[in-house]
């Protein structure tokens, strides 16, 4: 009988292919690998930076640990053996709940965990852990063992926190930045404000003044007045005159602190400069019988200056000397060499006196005023020991007024 050769072959195949098992092709382990495997792991722990530890839940003991841990605690890996509760004793009293007692008796339902916490060693010193913990578990699905890697973040933590810190600070910076963007733009556009209501003030002021002045000019030609007319008429001219200068001190000191007020330098008599400034305020030292005493140093003739500027300064002088010193008192008004410097004093017999001192004989540069102002050496007698103290402070007014009066005056 024939046979082909797919029958020849195909019985010996399917027995071969029946009797293969994957297992049982496996070669039977060799003697002491799990010891070597063991031995393996051992020197691995040994050698790593990490506390490797092993314990048994069921029996409730610690098994292994590594000898980092002594590096770390302070203490023998055989007192830990002995005495697990070495372990908890080391960590800081905000971060010992985190642990169970003792430090491996985890509830193996919790499955894997990781915590940080803080512990001192015997050396003192505080370190940060890193505590992961993995549960082994048999083929029932029983937990029989723990293990764990503790491991030393302290470096880790301080950097993390000096990164933090110096985030906070560049946010804090930006923020500081921001407030004072804010602020400069808040400033200017209230610095902006304010020169436009100067120069709507001053412009609104002047017109009427002028209209004040130009009348009282034609009433004053126009012939045929009274005494009594005439008085009224010099009064009108005085006041509109001061109010003229009060508008262009307004806007001197805007000019000034915009730096745009501009000097015009010549060279002048400074004898001259002061007779002019006391024929000034003279009118007003007559009216309560005041005598202006002026004494020049000879040696000072032509000084550069801003005649108008120094003119208007000895003006301001001299009217606060005029207005605070009693009747039949004396102003006097000294020029002198101070160094590289002229000063020009003006004195009163009542509690004021001032020394103006201005740069000579340079020639101020535009744009700055050459001259200052110093106080020195007031007499305040006759002034109660009370009033000393706010003598010189700034003028303010007492509100006498009651709320009722207020209200029927349409103040409130």
């Amino acid at each position: 009988m024939r046979t082909t050769p797919n029958d020849n072959d195909s019985q010996p195949r399917r027995r071969r292919a029946a009797g293969t098992d994957a297992t049982a092709a496996r070669p039977p382990p060799r003697r002491g690998a799990g010891k070597r495997s063991g031995s393996l792991l051992r020197h691995f722990a040994e050698a790593s930076d990490a506390v490797f530890w092993l314990a048994d839940l069921d029996a409730g003991r610690l098994l292994y640990v590594g000898p980092r841990f002594e590096a770390l605690w302070g203490d023998t890996t055989q007192a830990l053996l002995e005495d697990p509760a070495c372990w908890n004793r080391a960590v800081l009293r905000p971060h010992a709940a985190q642990l169970p007692q003792p430090f491996f008796a985890d509830d193996p339902t919790q499955g894997d965990s990781e915590r940080e916490y803080r512990i001192r060693g015997r050396d003192g010193n505080v370190r940060w852990i890193r505590d992961r913990r993995f549960v082994l578990r048999s083929d029932s699905a029983g937990a029989h063992c723990i293990g764990g890697i503790a491991e030393d973040v302290t470096e880790h933590r301080e950097r993390d926190a000096r990164r933090a810190e110096l985030l906070q600070r560049e946010k804090e910076s930006t923020q500081l930045l921001l407030r004072e963007r804010d602020a400069r733009a808040q400033a200017e556009h209230a610095a902006q404000a304010k020169d436009e209501f100067l120069s709507v003030v001053t412009h609104e002021l002047r017109s009427p003044l002028n209209a004040i002045r130009g009348w009282s000019h034609v009433l004053r030609h126009s012939g045929g007045l009274l005494a009594p007319q005439i008085k009224a008429l010099d009064a009108i001219d005085r006041n509109t005159q001061a109010q003229a200068h009060l508008v262009d001190d307004l806007l001197d000191s805007q000019r000034i602190l915009c730096g745009k007020l501009e000097l015009e330098i010549s060279r002048v008599p400074l004898a001259a400069l002061i007779e002019e400034a006391m024929e000034t305020v003279r009118p007003a030292a007559q009216l309560k019988r005041l005598r202006l005493e002026a004494s020049h140093d000879a040696s000072i003739d032509m000084i550069n200056v801003d005649p108008d500027r120094l003119r208007q300064a000895m003006v301001k002088l001299l009217s606060n000397a005029v207005k605070f010193t009693p009747e039949d008192g004396i102003v006097t008004v000294r020029s002198r060499r101070a160094g590289e410097s002229l000063a020009i004093d003006v004195q009163d017999t009542g509690v004021v006196n001032v020394t103006m001192t201005l740069t000579a004989p340079g020639c101020p540069a535009a744009g700055s005023l050459p001259l200052e102002v110093e106080d020195k050496a007031r007499d305040v007698s006759g002034v109660t020991d009370v009033k000393v103290d706010v003598v010189w402070d700034p003028p303010w007014t007492m509100d006498l007024m009651s709320d009722e009066a207020k209200l029927e005056l349409g103040l409130l």
